[in-house]
């Protein structure tokens, strides 16, 4: 059994760590603590563990002074289940077990990915909680639309004049898997969670695609190529911040370093970005 230990609100939101069968993994602000969050300041140096032992993920709190609360409740020690939320500090964590079916699934796509990258997009992306869209720029490739009709998963482009569709990635789907193989880190678009169906998704895509300039002019808003997403959004005050996320929770990116993915997320006082390291290694060191 793999399980996937996310921050999910913090100062560090969108990190992750998968454990394998047999880990156990401490969580704290500094070493020797293996998943390190030096941003908060209320988590002891090693504040709590999570092992991954006999088919069964556990908790261990680690400091007396620090109190650990599982699902609101408080624990020294808990075993967990999928979705509960580990609150520690001022950082909420939440645990995702990742099936058989899943960890096989992803396991046999090693071979397509590009070399020099693991399978952690994948992984971080197949297991989110929420509705995963893809967001492409059709002028980019034509692979991208042969990618999309041989699919078989629902897609539609948002404008006739311009080249962006919208498609949705389904669990184990294999669109993913090809779009990460072929097109991370050949600016196809973005990955993105949502909270609303396809077509309420795809409604406000298309309310944004044209920007009107302060002359009255019409210009095309390319929101979905990743060189003008991450340009743009640490540029947004918090009303343009929320008028570009609308119902996304949060957007996936590839970085100038295609090694590492950028996410956004959405937070009261406007988009927070998270630079997430794509190679094991430095995904678990980070």
């Amino acid at each position: 059994m793999k399980v996937l230990l996310e921050i999910v609100a913090g100062c560090q939101a969108g990190r992750g760590i998968v454990l394998d069968e047999m880990d156990v993994v401490r969580v704290g602000r500094s070493a020797p603590a293996e998943m390190q969050v030096p941003g908060d300041p209320t988590l002891a140096p090693q504040h709590f563990s999570i092992a991954c032992l006999m088919g069964e993920c556990r908790l261990q709190a680690l400091d007396a002074a620090h109190a650990v609360l599982v699902n609101g409740d408080a624990a020294r020690e808990a075993e967990l289940s999928s979705g509960d939320q580990v609150l520690a500090g001022s950082t909420l964590f939440r645990v995702l077990a990742i099936p058989s079916s899943l960890e096989a699934h992803l396991a046999g796509l090693a071979s397509r990915v590009k070399k020099g990258r693991s399978l952690r997009l994948l992984s971080l992306i197949a297991t989110q909680p929420l509705n995963v869209y893809a967001l492409l720029d059709g002028a980019r490739s034509p692979r991208v639309l042969e990618l999309l009709r041989a699919s078989g998963e629902r897609f539609e482009r948002l404008d006739e004049g311009r080249a962006p569709y919208l498609a949705a990635i389904p669990p184990r789907s294999p669109l993913l898997d090809s779009l990460v193989a072929e097109g991370w880190g050949a600016g196809w678009g973005l990955f993105l969670t949502s909270r609303r169906p396809f077509g309420e998704t795809c409604h406000h895509f298309r309310q944004i695609l044209v920007a009107v300039t302060d002359d009255g002019r019409q210009l095309d808003f390319r929101f979905y190529d990743p060189r003008v997403l991450r340009a743009f959004l640490p540029t947004c005050d918090v009303e343009q911040a929320a008028v570009l996320f609308g119902p996304v929770s949060s957007f996936f990116a590839e970085d100038e370093n295609p090694d590492r993915v950028l996410r956004f997320t959405w937070q009261a006082d406007g988009a927070r970005c998270n630079i997430l390291p794509l190679r094991a290694q430095a995904a678990e060191a980070s």
